[in-house]
């Protein structure tokens, strides 16, 4: 599913993310090799554990998760994370 040296559009994420929680949701598997970001990934092994019946607010929270990669509040959230943590505050 890698798209070799070019970045996947948005289309494909989408399309990507809505297989991927199907999957976890449906069949409790969590499926790693896709370009989604740490939060979302974590996100979705959340739903995937909680299979057969996962709850809406899983499902929610990992559609939030992904809205968060697409407009880069998780990155964003990871960086501020990451220099308080390296700036000791």
């Amino acid at each position: 599913m890698r798209m070799g040296s070019r970045e996947p559009s948005e289309d494909e994420l989408r399309t990507w993310f809505a297989y991927v929680l199907a999957v976890a949701r449906d069949e409790g598997l969590s499926l790693t090799d896709i370009p989604l970001d740490f939060d979302t990934t974590s996100a979705v092994t959340a739903v995937a554990d909680a299979y057969p019946d996962p709850s809406a607010e899983l499902i929610v929270a990992a559609e939030a998760a992904f809205a968060g990669m697409l407009d880069g509040t998780n990155a964003q959230r990871r960086a501020e994370q990451t220099r308080a943590r390296l700036l000791g505050n």
